[in-house]
């Protein structure tokens, strides 16, 4: 029964992927699944760790989580316009501390074709250590601006673009050229200095999260370029915030990664011993699987074929019997069904043609059958031609031929019409 159970439970279980937005004040999580999403704000400094945890648990209830994503925000992270040549990319960190505020060796970083984002390895495992306590265990890690990024693609796809997404506590804007970000920022509420320094001139603008009329207009004119609101996704009474929908409209776009440099290699070492186990055990299964079948499969042949020849010799006089048997009953059965379609085929004519019309002639076969007769005027012909189109038992009805005759000083047609039996 247990077993019974167990399976059924399997069978209902979904698959979700897990966003976190981290930050000191508060903790947002979004399950997002395509279709019953579901999101939660929670406030660790005011919930114990273990109701925190015990929530945490309802939100995943039923659904397997397939990945999950840490989201740091991007005040926490430090962005770089950077360039490296060729040879400094094979060692990034001599020329990484030129654009940091302290060695590289203890930052967790990761670099674009323009920017390095970073972030002190010592802030990520405390964050990772309290997410743990909660049962939470980031695949990746993410700064916001590249999921919000990834939440507005389709809106501009080539199209250079300012981003603006707003919350309570912050303004986050994304400069975007060609799919990438060329700078992001991240100005705290309320800001006393203007937001837009220094800004390139954007194609179009487009707004996530809480905007209201007079910002929208306010925008308008400071920009003058078509304004575009990102439709946020839904889960149940609440709207998740596009800085974490995105983790899930991503495609094919490959993340930057904040993960310490520690846990990558340990991942990704895990990752691989697990796929070279997987892929082992899958070989040798398969081998073995292929091997018995093929000795099974052998077997099973040699001895049906033994069996049916036995029974072949030892029926085959009784199979010759029945030929003959089926082939006289299908002779009688053609016959007896001509004979009844024959009767239903009077009858009927008796009926519904017209007396002034003369057959003179049925013959036919089991597949066709001919009507000869006369008829005194076109119009009679025409309608036996439409009485015969109406019966039940045939199709195809078609005048083969009509002659115009005289007899007595009388002008009559005779006609011949050919059609098939209905099966």
């Amino acid at each position: 029964m247990k077993n019974k159970n167990f399976k059924r439970l399997i069978g209902r279980t979904k698959r979700a992927t897990i966003a976190v937005l981290w930050s000191e004040k508060r903790i947002d999580v979004a399950l997002l699944n395509g279709g019953e999403n579901r999101y939660e704000s929670f406030l660790p400094h005011e919930t114990a760790a273990d109701v925190l945890k015990s929530k945490i648990k309802d939100l995943k209830r039923g659904y397997r989580c397939q990945s999950t994503f840490l989201v740091i925000p991007r005040l926490e992270v430090i962005q770089k316009q950077i360039m490296l040549q060729a040879p400094e990319k094979l060692d990034m960190l001599t020329p990484l501390s030129r654009f940091l505020p302290y060695a590289a060796d203890p930052m967790a970083y990761d670099i674009t074709e323009r920017l390095l984002y970073a972030i002190p390895e010592k802030k990520i495992c405390g964050i990772l250590e309290a997410l743990d306590r909660v049962d939470f265990h980031p695949d990746e890690i993410l700064c916001e601006d590249q999921v919000l990024l990834w939440a507005c693609h389709d809106q501009f796809g080539e199209t250079p673009a300012l981003i603006l997404d707003r919350n309570l506590e912050r303004l986050l804007l994304i400069a975007v050229q060609h799919e990438t970000i060329l700078f992001s920022r991240s100005v705290a509420l309320p800001h006393t200095e203007s937001p837009w320094t220094g800004l390139p001139e954007p194609a179009m603008v487009l707004l996530s999260g809480e905007w209201s009329e007079d910002d929208r207009r306010q925008i308008e004119k400071r920009f003058d370029v078509p304004l575009v609101c990102v439709e946020p996704v839904r889960a149940g009474s609440h709207w998740i915030p596009a800085v974490l929908s995105g983790v899930c409209q991503r495609g094919q776009a490959k993340p930057v990664s904040l993960l310490p440099e520690k846990l990558k290699m340990l991942r990704e070492n895990h990752r691989e011993s697990i796929l070279r186990r997987q892929s082992l055990t899958s070989i040798l299964a398969f081998m073995a699987a292929c091997l018995l079948a093929s000795c099974l499969h052998h077997m099973l042949l040699e001895s049906r074929e033994t069996h049916l020849q036995r029974q072949a010799y030892a029926i085959a006089p009784q199979v010759r019997s029945i030929q003959t048997m089926h082939e006289q009953l299908k002779a009688v059965e053609n016959t007896q069904q001509s004979k009844i379609r024959l009767l239903e085929l009077t009858a009927y004519l008796a009926q519904h043609l017209p007396s002034s019309v003369r057959l003179r002639e049925l013959s036919g076969s089991s597949e066709t059958i001919r009507f000869q007769g006369d008829s005194p005027s076109q119009a009679l012909l025409a309608d036996v031609m439409q009485r015969l189109d109406q019966a039940d038992i045939l199709k195809s009805v078609k005048l083969e031929h009509t002659r115009n005759r005289k007899k007595f000083n009388e002008s009559y047609f005779e006609f011949e019409i050919s059609a098939l039996w209905k099966k």
